[in-house]
């Protein structure tokens, strides 16, 4: 938004959607960062947002690869709508999947605040109640084919040692007298199974070189016994760690690496291979309960901030948005000059979440606004995408930013010329891709025109594009046909690009002509060879013919000049079988 004097300013609306595409950004970072990791551990603490919904905030804590430093990072805020047991677990793993992380790596997990999230029953009340229904009616049966009768026990005064708290029914007896001892037996089984894991954690801390050298390979037998999947065979670490103690029994104890991280910046990798991942499996474990809280002291304030501010829109959606007017996103009456980059605003079943209506002083389109090149969009993963930090969704939202910051970045290479048209199917048919400076749109940081624009862009970086344009002519010579006709250009580099000019039962007409925008890309700069494939239709009612032909074939740039072209003389194509076209060394 401009200003009356010099200065710029950007609405609440357009901050936060910086802010969301940044949190994209290094959510994404920080994914790939823990996947180069040998293994990582998982914090997560609860909150609750200002519209009172439960939340995770899931961390994790690894060592960053190469820099030898322990990371506990922030990844994501995760709603929670199940609160029994399974629910907040399948939650966590859930958001870790959509993620991407691998759950072989995880190592280590520990919880905050999920006893304390709300619920009429928690996790384990609500298992005990319907599995003890659900035995007792089994028992029950069992007990009535057997011809046994359910009862009892009297209470008598004059015997002590026996129970004598009163039960109104059998089944109140049962659950008290059977079900409820087994389930303390179950609890006290899993706490000693969780105390086993103590052995392990303190048998780990005997590869640090102050311990390691006071001890032998029989004292960290129990991590090796529990990581054996991770190591080598037994007897190779065990060498290894007696090659790792004479290392270090060399030198003073004033010398000795005291942390872990220390010992993992002494450890050659490639001579201790197992050492080094037994010392990134002690790195990554969680300190104690209350790591948790000090890990997130940096996310308290996000936390807080969340609390008070998650009223205004993080992301400019079409659903639930777009049909309500200039009031809920941004809009040309809010500044003097306000230009719109629409790359996300397809079907909201294929992942689109952008607006397709014009909104602003300048909207452009950049290949047709709703899916971009070099991100994949398909049904199946749609849903998916929606939470995962490197998805297609995130992809096409965030080509926005990228397109924007390469005229920024690159002002002079970069000028993403835009040409107004009156949908993308004309601009793609090349019926719109004349104009001169003062009708042609510039989209970026040095936007300018007014009304709706379409251009075409690269699948990766640079995405600047100069739009050509491609012209093919049937032979008029012919017979008409039905099917596909399939150019596949081939740069210098070896890579291909695909392009149909016709879908596979269209009719094909003798001295038709096909008109196509083209973006020019890498494959053509320079062009290797241009193939021509031809793919008869094959129906019930309508079969194509065995051959059929181009009689020219001509590409073209922004200025006119060739790139490729082919005319000296009509190409027969047979059925399923690629012709290689003949560049023409004079004009068509």
């Amino acid at each position: 938004m401009n200003s009356g004097g010099r200065s710029m300013y950007t609405s609440s609306f357009i901050q936060n959607e910086l802010i969301n595409t940044f949190g994209h950004l290094i959510q994404s970072q920080i994914v790939r960062k823990v996947r180069k990791s040998i293994s990582y551990s998982v914090l997560v603490d609860e909150t609750t947002d200002i519209s009172h919904i439960e939340q995770f905030s899931l961390c994790v804590r690894y060592v960053e690869d190469q820099s030898y430093k322990i990371r506990e990072d922030f990844l994501t805020f995760v709603p929670v709508y199940d609160f029994t047991g399974a629910g907040l677990a399948n939650t966590v793993l859930e958001t870790l999947s959509i993620l991407g992380h691998d759950f072989k790596k995880m190592r280590g997990q520990e919880y905050d605040g999920a006893a304390t999230m709300r619920g009429q029953l928690r996790g384990q009340r609500v298992n005990a109640n319907d599995n003890f229904k659900t035995l007792y009616a089994q028992v029950k049966k069992i007990a009535a084919k057997l011809d046994i009768k359910e009862d009892i026990p009297r209470v008598c005064r004059l015997q002590t040692a026996r129970n004598k708290v009163p039960y109104s029914t059998e089944e109140e007896y049962y659950r008290r007298a059977v079900y409820v001892p087994y389930l303390d037996d179950f609890c006290n089984s899993l706490k000693e199974r969780f105390e086993s894991h103590k052995e392990t954690v303190a048998s780990l801390q005997h590869i640090l070189p102050g311990f390691c050298t006071k001890t032998d390979f029989y004292s960290l037998e129990a991590a090796f016994n529990f990581y054996e999947e991770d190591l080598s065979h037994k007897e190779v670490v065990q060498n290894e760690f007696m090659l790792w103690k004479e290392k270090w029994s060399q030198e003073k104890s004033e010398n000795l690496p005291k942390t872990v991280i220390s010992s993992l910046e002494k450890c050659d990798k490639t001579f201790f291979p197992n050492i080094y991942i037994l010392l990134q499996l002690l790195a990554v474990l969680p300190v104690s309960v209350a790591s948790v809280e000090r890990s997130f002291s940096s996310l308290r304030r996000l936390k807080t901030y969340l609390r008070n501010t998650t009223s205004e829109s993080l992301d400019p959606a079409s659903p639930l948005f777009e049909d309500y007017g200039g009031k809920v996103y941004v809009y040309k009456d809010d500044a003097d000059f306000v230009d719109i980059i629409h790359t996300n605003a397809d079907l909201l079943i294929y992942g689109g979440v952008g607006m397709e209506i014009p909104i602003g002083h300048v909207d452009y389109f950049p290949n047709g606004g709703k899916r971009q090149p070099g991100c994949k969009s398909t049904l199946k993963g749609a849903f998916m995408d929606i939470f995962k930090g490197e998805g297609e969704i995130a992809c096409n939202h965030e080509r926005a930013v990228h397109l924007f910051t390469d005229t920024i970045l690159n002002p002079d290479s970069c000028q993403h010329i835009a040409y107004p048209c009156s949908n993308y199917s004309d601009f793609q048919l090349g019926k719109c891709l004349s104009c001169d400076a003062n009708t042609c749109g510039q989209m970026g940081y040095r936007a300018k025109g007014s009304g709706i624009y379409y251009l075409m862009t690269k699948p990766k970086k640079p995405f600047c594009a100069d739009v050509g344009k491609l012209h093919v002519q049937y032979p008029s010579a012919i017979k008409k046909s039905f099917g596909s006709v399939i150019l596949t250009l081939v740069g210098a580099n070896g890579d291909k690009e695909n392009i149909t000019l016709s879908k596979k039962d269209e009719k094909l007409s003798p001295g038709a002509e096909k008109v196509l925008a083209l973006p020019i890309n890498d494959v053509l700069r320079p062009l290797s060879k241009v193939m021509a494939l031809y793919l008869r239709y094959n129906g019930w009612f309508t079969k194509g013919a065995e051959t059929f032909g181009l009689a020219s074939v001509t590409i073209t740039n922004s200025k006119g000049d060739y790139i490729f072209k082919s005319c000296d003389e009509d190409i027969i194509l047979k059925d399923n079988e690629y012709q290689e076209l003949k560049q023409t060394a004079g004009t068509c």
